[in-house]
């Protein structure tokens, strides 16, 4: 199937502080990137990652190398709409106009929507509040050349109403423990 973090919803930002001596700033970009060729989000040793490109063409565009920091960790072939990441610059290159700035740098699988200067105590990990998932089935005789990527084709006939049977057990709060990444940092699988 296709999952797509659509949407991550996050505190309300905090009031930055006044400048300090230091010449970091924090900045929160939203990307979007179609999975279908990337081993998931986290940088790995070997093979193209999210991570991996977004740190390359922002750290040329912004003159250092950086860490990018995301909200949470895609699998292989997973796409996302609205993945929220931070990352610490020296540059004055002002927020709002790195996505623009970063598009000639990026190839075409990943686009970075918006940027802003946050705080520096925002970590995207930690003030995401909530994630939302979305599956796509594609029903019908022979699947669509164009949704291939994004859907999951069943021919058959679906049970509607089995599946919000099912989909009801979701629906609450859940230990998923058994689910969770080997060497995860979460503080909690609730």
């Amino acid at each position: 199937g296709c999952r797509v973090p659509a949407y991550l919803r996050f505190r309300p930002s905090m009031p930055m502080e006044e400048k300090k001596a230091s010449p970091h700033r924090r900045i929160k970009a939203t990307v979007q990137y179609d999975g279908t060729d990337f081993l998931g989000f986290q940088r790995q040793p070997r093979g193209r990652t999210v991570q991996g490109v977004l740190e390359e063409a922002l750290g040329k565009l912004l003159g250092h190398p950086l860490t990018v920091k995301g909200a949470g960790r895609t699998d292989t072939g997973v796409h996302a709409r609205g993945q929220v990441i931070s990352l610490v610059t020296e540059s004055s290159i002002p927020a709002q106009n790195i996505p623009v700035a970063a598009r000639s740098l990026l190839p075409p699988d990943v686009i970075i929507s918006s940027a802003e200067d946050v705080d520096e105590a925002f970590d995207p990990q930690k003030d995401a509040v909530s994630k939302t998932y979305c599956y796509r089935i594609w029903r019908g005789d022979v699947p669509d050349i164009l949704t291939a990527r994004y859907t999951y084709w069943w021919p058959g006939k679906l049970d509607f109403e089995l599946m919000e049977q099912e989909t009801a057990h979701l629906v609450g709060r859940h230990d998923f423990a058994s689910l969770r990444a080997t060497g995860s940092s979460a503080k909690t699988t609730v």
